[in-house]
């Protein structure tokens, strides 16, 4: 497999997804649309900063531990966003971004198993599906105004 589809499969399937979340119903309630859109984009520009410093697997070997780190990184991130809690007018839409999220968990997992069989086709199918949820993502994350998430 070409180095540049593994870059574009693992970027698309672990950086253009990420960046979801959802509030919790513990705390002081919910946040102002501006104090959850400054908070929210903080936590994307943050999450971008330190997924560039992953860098990109030079080869199918390399996929499955950067997918690992990518995972690790993700999760923290999905972590802080569900400390929001985001106002009444976001939730459904940021509701939905977290199911986003965890599919996008999904993808990174199978395309972990699909590197370590050396499965181009799995990889290859796992990024076709990431790519078409990734558009749905970042509709959602332009909606509740975390801009910083919904790009790619």
């Amino acid at each position: 497999m070409h180095l540049s589809k593994i870059s574009g499969l693992t970027a698309l399937a672990l950086v253009s997804t990420i960046a979801f979340g959802c509030g919790d119903d513990e705390g002081g309630g919910a946040l102002s649309k501006t104090e959850f859109e400054k908070q929210g984009n903080e936590i994307c520009k943050k999450f971008e900063t330190e997924s560039k410093k992953l860098g990109n697997p030079q080869s199918i070997e390399e996929l499955p531990e950067y997918a690992d780190k990518a995972l690790a990184l993700f999760d923290k991130q999905l972590g802080e966003l569900r400390e929001l809690e985001p106002p009444k007018e976001y939730k459904s839409d940021f509701d939905k971004l977290l199911k986003t999220g965890d599919e996008a968990k999904g993808f990174i997992r199978d395309l972990k198993e699909a590197a370590e069989s050396k499965d181009e086709k799995k990889i290859a199918a796992v990024g076709k599906e990431a790519e078409s949820r990734d558009q749905t993502s970042d509709e959602l994350a332009q909606k509740v105004g975390l801009t910083e998430c919904g790009q790619d």
